[in-house]
């Protein structure tokens, strides 16, 4: 039976309580870190409360990719979008399978000589063909509210299935499994299967974490979607603003001189197509 992790199952699976607080974390978004070719997922850097937050000055970030230092700017495709805490990765292919880690630098850092270099665990992408995949979060709190999906890839996405934990049938539901108040006594492993048995999923470890995991990265992953959402509004206007200008004389002398363009230019299309050497260069700055 294959075996998937929703998150950084390992991180407490094989880690004391004191070196899970030490450490930095990733954050998935969205949940789970099994995703079909095609979708967008994001990771983030989270830094406990024990030392300054990652919103305050001073803190640089790495990341790495399959357990290697970052590869040179022209081997990074072109999807992949890394600025400061954030790696984002726009229509997952099977390439970008693999483990991602992160590393955070306080100010006057191991690396310089002083301060404190904290590292994350490594979280392992899958980009699965798979029938079925289970979809939940990974980073939960004792007390949250849980809901874990069943989602397929042909028929209609999300539809009734029977959840397990642990090889022990738990409910049948067609809106998700939905769990209140969870505790450790939820952790363990999670899949789920068409009501006929004929699909499964692959099995996922769920564990609970602590508040300041949630609290820390979730509010630095809203002000990295609205400064994307910032972004591409920007991007696209600069694209309209461009296509305009080609095509409006700036005066009359200009009008008969004018080239009439031979195809429209699509200024509706979206692309991630910052350069990883400038992204590089954002994420070595404070």
């Amino acid at each position: 039976m294959a075996c998937r992790l929703l998150g950084l199952t390992t991180f407490v699976f094989h880690a004391s309580a004191s070196k899970v607080a030490s450490g930095a974390v990733i954050w998935v978004w969205p949940p789970g870190t099994d995703i079909y070719p095609g979708e967008s997922v994001v990771l983030q850097c989270g830094v406990p409360p024990a030392h300054p937050g990652p919103q305050q000055d001073g803190w640089s970030y790495a990341w790495f990719r399959h357990g290697l230092r970052r590869a040179p700017p022209a081997l990074h495709p072109p999807r992949h979008l890394a600025y400061r805490d954030t790696y984002a990765i726009t229509g997952a292919a099977a390439e970008d399978a693999g483990g991602y880690r992160c590393r955070a630098e306080g100010p006057g850092s191991e690396v310089n000589g002083s301060g404190v270099t904290l590292f994350s665990e490594e979280v392992r992408l899958t980009v699965s063909d798979d029938t079925v995949i289970l979809k939940g979060p990974y980073l939960v709190s004792e007390g949250d509210r849980v809901i874990l999906h069943c989602q397929f890839r042909k028929g209609g996405g999300r539809r009734t299935a029977t959840f397990f934990k642990d090889g022990v049938e738990l409910a049948t539901r067609s809106s998700g499994l939905a769990m209140e108040n969870v505790s450790k006594a939820q952790e363990g492993f999670y899949k789920c299967t068409s009501p006929d048995r004929t699909l499964e999923s692959p099995e996922s470890w769920l564990s609970v974490q602590w508040t300041w995991i949630i609290s820390s990265v979730a509010g630095g992953l809203l002000l990295f979607s609205i400064g994307l959402i910032i972004w591409l509004i920007h991007h696209r206007w600069g694209k309209q603003r461009s296509a305009l200008d080609r095509r409006w004389p700036s005066s009359k002398a200009d009008v008969a001189s004018a080239d009439v363009p031979e195809t429209k230019q699509d200024v509706t299309e979206v692309q991630w197509d910052l350069s990883w050497m400038e992204m590089s260069g954002l994420l070595d700055k404070p």
